[in-house]
């Protein structure tokens, strides 16, 4: 996905389009920033949930 912002000129009409345009990356920015905390909390949970499962179990068991 590739956003292209319009280049900032010293004109009050293309304030307006670069100010859309970052809202624009911060939208997108954040969504991604939530979406890897989730996965890496996921995934740190998932493992620490094996370790602890696995790693604890008698030797014996096996």
């Amino acid at each position: 996905m590739i956003l292209e912002c319009p280049l900032v000129h010293l004109s009050p009409s293309s304030f307006s389009d670069t100010r859309s345009c970052l809202s624009i990356f911060s939208i997108w920015f954040t969504n991604l920033y939530i979406w890897f905390h989730f996965l890496q909390s996921f995934f740190i949970g998932k493992i620490l949930y094996f370790q602890e499962h696995l790693c604890s179990a008698p030797l014996d068991s096996f």
